[in-house]
């Protein structure tokens, strides 16, 4: 939910219109059809951005198979963990979350609630950091 509103908010700071599908989560071929219809829609939109790398491999695949190659005529950048973001070419620029980070808090909690059942549900948000790799060139 937070992410969409993130996104929304982006869009309007720099004039942008949104062109989005909800699909399932962690699907090449799902990455895949709706990129494809997001060709048709947003012909020329040159950023994608996905919910994990799994869906970001089906958007590169679309890419390529209409021409495009990735950077260099379009960008693609995901939500992920740097080991998935690593594993293919190009390497796919990513907001990513420590699993040290994420798991050590989730351990505190875990223990703090083991102690004390009584304990309010908590969140802790994690801050993401953006990690550039092979797969976005710079706007023009």
């Amino acid at each position: 939910m937070r992410s969409l509103e993130g996104y929304e908010q982006a869009l309007a700071k720099y004039g942008l219109q949104a062109h989005y599908r909800e699909i399932g989560l962690r699907e090449v071929e799902e990455g895949f059809v709706a990129t494809l219809d997001l060709l048709e829609e947003a012909r020329g939109s040159p950023r994608f951005i996905t919910t994990d790398h799994l869906t970001a491999a089906g958007s590169i695949k679309a890419l390529t198979k209409r021409g495009y190659r990735v950077p260099e005529d379009r960008s693609v950048m995901a939500i992920a963990f740097g080991e998935f973001a690593n594993r293919d070419y190009p390497s796919l620029t990513a907001l990513e979350w420590s699993p040290y980070d994420t798991s050590y808090r989730a351990t505190l909690l875990m223990t703090e609630k083991l102690k004390q059942e009584d304990l309010p549900a908590q969140q802790i948000l994690v801050a993401p950091e953006l990690v550039i790799r092979e797969s976005t060139k710079p706007a023009p």
